[in-house]
């Protein structure tokens, strides 16, 4: 089913939902976790498509400097963590 014409141009709201809690995710396991899995260079373009989708200039959520603080980070956040922590462990694993 097409979108409607006021809708069209329009990102999916889900879409930057998922890109923002991938990239405070990421940011709870470098800051919190201590366990990064992204390279810099990829959690930095990861960083700049969420700041595109979103529409974002300079004050993004996603742009303020991480906090070790576990209560900075909403819980279904830290969850996403966890998954992709061990996924990556997982895969790390497995060679």
């Amino acid at each position: 089913m097409p979108k409607p014409k006021s809708m069209q141009g329009v990102k999916s709201p889900k879409k930057w939902t998922f890109l923002e809690d991938s990239v405070m995710a990421n940011r709870y396991l470098y800051y919190v976790s201590d366990t990064p899995v992204l390279t810099d260079t990829n959690y930095d373009k990861m960083e700049k498509d969420c700041h595109k989708e979103k529409g974002y200039g300079n004050d993004s959520p996603v742009s303020r400097v991480g906090s070790s603080d576990k209560a900075c980070y909403p819980s279904h956040v830290r969850a996403l963590a966890l998954y992709i922590g061990l996924k990556y462990t997982k895969r790390k694993s497995n060679g």
